[in-house]
């Protein structure tokens, strides 16, 4: 049996928090390891991913939010 572990970290700390914010980091992780990608995977035919880029290796940012 296969499993699949994907993971996103939301990391806060006080100064952020005044703010209403974080660090938003999507996975899988490239942290030492190549990024993840779908075209070379074993996974390309037979998982849906309809609208995931193809190559999985993101930074992390800090979201910008509208007040309402």
């Amino acid at each position: 049996m296969t499993y699949l572990y994907f993971f996103s970290s939301k990391i806060t700390g006080y100064e952020l928090m005044q703010n209403f914010s974080l660090v938003a980091i999507a996975g899988p992780t490239t942290q030492g390891q190549p990024p993840f990608i779908w075209s070379q995977s074993d996974f390309d035919k037979t998982v849906p991913h309809v609208g995931h880029p193809d190559v999985w290796n993101f930074t992390e940012f800090i979201p910008k939010w509208t007040p309402l």
